[in-house]
Parts: structure tokens; sequence; C-alpha cells
């Protein structure tokens, strides 16, 4: 599986994929821009690609004229200003877009029987795990999604719970003990199992982009909307990438557009609403974090411990000037045993509980949460910037 462009180019089938459209190669056409993708940017001679695509056969060089033809038409270019195919004067021609290659170094799936339904439990309890947040949770979600991979290796949504769950503990949990790696090569899977898997690409690109690689990154997330507009999780995760890449301009829009794909999505408003506070839009900051109380209070209702929304429900009131609720919420998260986790520093500073925010931001940091650009821009501590607790704090990151 490749990704040319906007396009998922499929190798073994021949078919170009972009979105909902599908358009099938012939295949000494196929054989042409498998060749072209291998170098991208650099020049194939004619010769060569008659040599590779016609071996040990006397032919034309209509016959590359034709194949070239082809793949500009499935491609959708304009020879006269190509994005994709190049023709080199005298020389040749050059892919001039960036290759991805997800399915690299991944071994063919083991086969085996169809999904079992208790594995599928599995998966379910798995999902559940990981949308409670927290560090026991994600952990746990990590490890469940990963021995239903381990059964069927081609169930596409297991892999991506677990690369999900694993860039969650790579963000807040335990960045310093978290191999991206192992996520990404989860994140590939997916997409291995389904080409067709907008969430499968969105989570590699989600791992790519916490990684620091965000032109991959995005490249991944172009693939995934086009393949499904309509997914909340891939608006979700795109939004969280853009974070990642501390554009929150970009991110309140795609995580305001996850919620609305998703009438039971909180977390998406509360982040959404801490973007447009950041970019200083008071009015809909305040909007979005009125519509996630919305949304939050069903929830505790049906799960009163549930710490992820307690901890959400909080930090909604404390932005709604409603302190003395949320001060009430604050307390009864003392006696919780999982470590607490960045946004609960944020919500503490926010309530003015300043020893609590900055014991709360010293423990995720001494767990290895290290992202120094964005604490320098997150307006929840702008009480605190002056506090030389705060400043030490923030200079151990740097040092780091």
């Amino acid at each position: 599986m490749l990704i040319i462009g906007e396009w998922i180019f499929d190798p073994p089938s021949r078919r170009l994929l972009c979105g909902r459209e599908e358009r099938r190669l012939s295949p000494k056409a196929a054989d042409v821009l498998r060749a072209l993708a291998e170098t991208p940017h650099l020049v194939w001679s004619r010769d060569a690609l008659l040599e590779r695509v016609w071996p040990d056969v006397i032919v034309g060089e209509e016959v590359l004229t034709h194949a070239i033809a082809e793949l500009r038409a499935g491609l959708g270019d304009n020879f006269r200003a190509p994005a994709f195919i190049e023709t080199v004067y005298k020389r040749g021609y050059r892919l001039k877009c960036d290759v991805d290659r997800p399915a690299d170094n991944l071994g063919d799936p083991a086969s085996g029987d169809a999904l079992e339904l208790r594995d599928y439990a599995h998966y379910l309890e798995a999902c559940e795990l990981f949308e409670r947040g927290g560090t026991r949770n994600t952990s746990r979600a990590a490890m469940m999604f990963g021995e239903v991979c381990a059964a069927d290796p081609s169930f596409a949504p297991a892999q991506v719970g677990a690369a999900k769950a694993i860039g969650f503990l790579g963000i807040y949990y335990q960045p310093q003990s978290t191999d991206l790696a192992h996520g990404l090569r989860h994140g590939e899977a997916a997409i291995r199992g389904d080409g067709r898997s907008a969430e499968a690409f969105a989570a590699t690109g989600f791992i790519h982009a916490i990684g620091g690689d965000h032109p991959r990154a995005m490249r991944h997330f172009r693939v995934a909307v086009q393949l499904d507009p309509r997914s909340s999780d891939v608006h979700y995760l795109l939004g969280r990438a853009c974070f990642a890449d501390l554009d929150a301009s970009l991110a309140a829009p795609m995580l305001e557009r996850a919620a609305a794909l998703r009438a039971d999505d909180y977390h998406s408003l509360m982040l959404a609403g801490k973007a447009r506070a950041m970019r200083g839009d008071e009015p809909a900051a305040r909007a979005d974090f009125a519509q996630a109380a919305a949304r939050i209070r069903p929830r505790l209702d049906a799960h009163p411990e549930d710490f992820r929304a307690i901890c959400g429900l909080s930090r909604c009131l404390v932005h709604l000037g409603r302190l003395d609720e949320a001060h009430a919420l604050l307390d009864r998260l003392d006696d919780h045993s999982d470590p607490m986790n960045y946004h609960l520093a944020c919500t503490f500073a926010r309530a003015g509980e300043t020893r609590r925010a900055l014991d709360t931001l010293e423990q995720v940091v001494d767990h290895g949460w290290n992202h120094r650009a964005w604490l320098d821009r997150d307006p929840d501590f702008d009480r605190l910037r002056g506090d030389r607790r705060f400043i030490r704090i923030a200079e151990s990151i740097a040092a780091d």
C-alpha cells in the first residue's frame, strides 16, 4: 500500500483510491507507477523504465508514452502543470510528490479463522477502558487491544485502538517508557488490514504527529478525511495532532466537527474550548465548555466515579465561572488513586488552587511529560508564570 499525494495505490490489485473514488490501472501502467514511486523526485530515463517494465521484450517508446498517459488520467494529473508525473525534457520522467509506505516491513498477517466473538467482546471492553482515560485504564486498553491484534492481526479496529492507546500513553501518562514505533506498527497494520479505513490512516497520522513528523502526519490525515469526512474519530485525532503541532487555530474547528458527529463526545468540545481560549476567542470558548458540561452530566449519572468525566466537568465549570460547583468536584479527586494528568493541573490552576496545580504539574512532569513549548503557550497557567515553583518546574523540562 502506497500513499501518493491524496491517492492510495494498492499495487497487488492495481487500484487507485481517493475517498469514494476508485480506479484500476492496467498491469504495465501499475508497474510504471510502482517504479516511479520507488524513487520519488528522482528522474527515471525512458530506457530504464522500458527495461524495468518490459524486460526482454522489444517494444517501441510509444508503449511507455501510453502508460504515462494512463497514469496521468488515473491520477487526474495535468501534463502542462503536473502535480504527480513530470516529463523532464530529454531525460525521462519523475514522480514529483512524496510517497508514504505505511505497510512497509510488515509481514503478511497471520492467516486464521474469522474474529472470535470472545475476542470481539475483549475489543469492546478495551474501547470502554480507553474512553474512561487515566493511566491504568489506558495501559489496560493498550494491552487488551494488543491481545486482540495477536489473535487476529487483520482486525483493523483493534490495531487502530492499540495505536491510539499507545499514542495517548506517549502524550500524557508514560512518555519516557512509551514505544511510539510500536504504536506506528499497529497503525500501519490497520492500514494493511483495511486500506479503506479512515480511522486506520488517522491513527497512523496521530502517531506521526506525536513523534514530530507533521508533514507525514498531515498526508495521512488528508487521506483519512477523504475516505470518510463524517468520521468523528478522524476529526478528533486530527484535532489532537494539530495540538501536537501547536496549531490551535486548526485544532478548534476539527474538534468541534468531531463533537458534532458524535452526540456523546464531550472531550472534543473541552479541547476545542481550550483551543478557542488560546486564540483569545472567549465567547466561543465558553460556548464549547457549556455544551461539553451538558454532555458530561448524563455520563456521570450513569458512571458516578468516572474520573475523566469528573475532571472534565470541573474543568468546564471553572471556565464558566461556577467555582463553588467546580471545587466540590475537585475535592472528590483527592482520593483518586490514578496519577493525575496535565489537564487536571490546568483545572486546578484555573480554579485558583495554586498548590494543587503545581503538585499535579510536577507529578506529570516527573512521569515524563515534557512539552515545554505547549506549557509556555497554555493560558491556563498565565497566573502562575511568576511563581518560583512554576518557573523551576518549567526549567526542569527545558533541562531534560
